[in-house]
């Protein structure tokens, strides 16, 4: 507990991790015993932001709450989110590790976009998004294990980013879509003969399916680049990136040509998960 984090408080947070974001938990089991607490904290820092838009009826609601979060991370005050177990834990994991105040920041700002109904426009966009949200959760996860900036932790994380942002939005499809939120960016769409109302329609025809499978398929293309990436890395960072190894079981899943995305989500046993993680990558 050299962080500076007491048993009890890391515990809750274990729980929370648990029952929010079930394979990051069984991946944070993985880490060695220096890096668990501040990488689980960060894990459940993460979470919080990306349950806000369900939690929330209003955007504008969500957006005083991600505000908050970005008021923690830039104040100078120690005081400040004291009194949330989450807030206080980063704190201290932020200082311990001198993580970036900036990056902590961009991946609440990055979450925004999920409490409104404004598609991605491209594939680009999509980019953007996920190197704002989950690139910054594996580069955070790198600096903690002690990986200095470099271009190839960059290149990892990038590509981390948005194959796993891939992999997720894809999951929770039918739970975006029954709220009329388009998480297939729409130059794809468009490219497959669809417009986004067709989308609502919530028939798997052979364009949606076209659509489908290019968008996993970039998940696969950004996979392979990071896998790449990842390999300059010191062996010791590596375990930064294990919840990668889960892109790859839950994409074929969802490639699926019995797959309705409409009418359900991937899902892979807690043993299975486990054994995948214990693998890596």
């Amino acid at each position: 507990m050299s962080v500076g984090l007491e048993a009890s408080a890391l515990e809750n947070l274990r729980s929370f991790l648990k029952t929010e974001d079930r394979d990051r938990y069984f991946a944070s089991l993985l880490l060695n015993e220096g890096a668990a607490p501040s990488i689980t904290v960060l894990y459940a820092y993460h979470a919080e932001l990306a349950r806000i838009p369900d939690l929330t009826k209003e955007p504008m609601a969500g957006e005083i709450r991600l505000q908050w979060w970005r008021d923690v991370i830039n104040s100078d005050n120690p005081e400040t989110g004291a009194g949330h177990p989450i807030a206080a834990a980063l704190g201290t994991v932020m200082n311990h590790h001198d993580l970036a105040e900036s990056s902590l920041d961009m991946m609440a700002a990055g979450r925004i976009h999920d409490l409104y109904h404004d598609p991605f426009q491209d594939m680009h966009t999509f980019e953007t998004y996920a190197g704002e949200t989950l690139s910054q959760l594996y580069l955070n996860s790198a600096r903690i294990l002690g990986a200095d900036q470099n271009s190839a932790l960059a290149d990892a994380a990038g590509h981390a980013g948005v194959a796993t942002a891939i992999m997720e939005k894809s999951r929770r499809f039918h739970r975006d879509i029954a709220q009329g939120k388009i998480n297939l960016p729409l130059d794809i769409v468009g490219a497959a003969g669809l417009d986004a109302s067709a989308l609502e329609d919530g028939e798997v025809s052979p364009a949606f399916r076209a659509a489908w499978s290019t968008f996993l398929d970039q998940a696969d293309a950004h996979l392979k680049k990071a896998l790449t990436a990842i390999q300059s890395l010191e062996g010791n960072v590596k375990a930064a990136f294990r919840p990668l190894a889960l892109v790859a079981p839950y994409c074929r899943i969802m490639s699926g040509a019995q797959y309705d995305p409409y009418r359900e989500a991937p899902r892979i046993s807690q043993l299975k998960a486990q054994w995948v993680l214990w693998r890596g990558l």
